[in-house]
């Protein structure tokens, strides 16, 4: 887990329309961009929520 604020991370995400999906990488600035939370917030989240393997943490 990163503590300093400069981590680099990526999100895969799958969107669907009901009929297709498309399969796309989100870098961390991307990321940053669309949702507004940095990655020391994000993995806080992640375990506040109950997300405990740290394979999913950015």
């Amino acid at each position: 887990m990163c503590q300093t604020g400069s981590c680099k991370y990526k999100l895969e995400i799958q969107v669907s329309d009901g009929k297709s999906f498309g399969n796309f990488v989100l870098w961390d600035q991307d990321c940053y961009n669309l949702i507004g939370i940095s990655d020391i917030d994000l993995t806080s989240k992640m375990i506040k929520d109950g997300e405990d393997n740290p394979n999913y943490f950015p």
